[in-house]
């Protein structure tokens, strides 16, 4: 029994980090711009912003393993574009990108 509450308890947790960083990716799309006007660029940011729209879906119908795909895809799109310097990120949403501004 003590086994399941735990496991119940960080499923809770893990529920709680999902949304926290969905919230974030939304904020993050909500406040970022491309440096220049590129359509390949663009369609790329389109696309983050569509798997973000994605994994809101997925998580309203309950299929978080959908929506944390989805969230992740978006989260990696948006990490190349930083990499690739080409992303206009206001100083405080970098925290939550892997590289350096």
């Amino acid at each position: 029994m003590i086994k399941m509450i735990e496991s119940f308890e960080k499923h809770v947790q893990d529920l709680k980090d999902f949304e926290k960083y969905l919230q974030a990716l939304k904020t993050v799309l909500e406040n970022v711009s491309l440096k220049e006007k590129n359509e390949k660029l663009l369609e790329v940011l389109n696309l983050a912003r569509a798997y973000c729209d994605d994994a809101e879906f997925f998580k309203n119908k309950n299929e978080i393993l959908k929506a944390l795909e989805l969230e992740a895809y978006a989260w990696g799109l948006l990490d190349a574009l930083a990499i690739l310097k080409v992303l206009n990120v206001p100083k405080e949403l970098q925290k939550w990108f892997k590289t350096e501004f």
